[in-house]
């Protein structure tokens, strides 16, 4: 698999969010469900990411909602970025359990992960 441009930069972070960048472009044109799958698997272990980083991560099985509150509850994330993480997890859990997956929204989240 040929790294995504639009995410290669994170390796010096984690391959994982590579890879899953990477995955969620290559599903783009052909199923957009799957892309925001892998977008919301990205959001996941970027926050998981975030959490390590500045000491605040706990539990690999604690919620991505209540890790994000978390998180923005002590300011490791803010604002536009909150939005943006919870916006990609509720997308992403409309792709899981209901089959959602437009051309439209899959780019926009790409964008948002990006």
């Amino acid at each position: 698999m040929q790294v995504s441009r639009n995410f290669a930069f994170l390796k010096v972070h984690s391959l994982a969010l590579v890879r899953l960048g990477t995955l969620a472009e290559n599903y783009f044109a052909n199923d957009p469900n799957t892309c925001l799958i892998k977008l919301r698997q990205f959001g996941e272990q970027l926050a998981q990411l975030i959490a390590a980083t500045v000491g605040l991560y706990e539990d690999p099985d604690e919620s991505q909602f209540e890790l994000l509150r978390r998180l923005e509850n002590r300011g490791a994330i803010t604002g536009q970025t909150t939005q943006l993480f919870h916006e990609i997890r509720k997308v992403g859990n409309r792709a899981t359990h209901g089959s959602y997956g437009e051309h439209g929204a899959a780019l926009s989240h790409l964008k948002y992960a990006r």
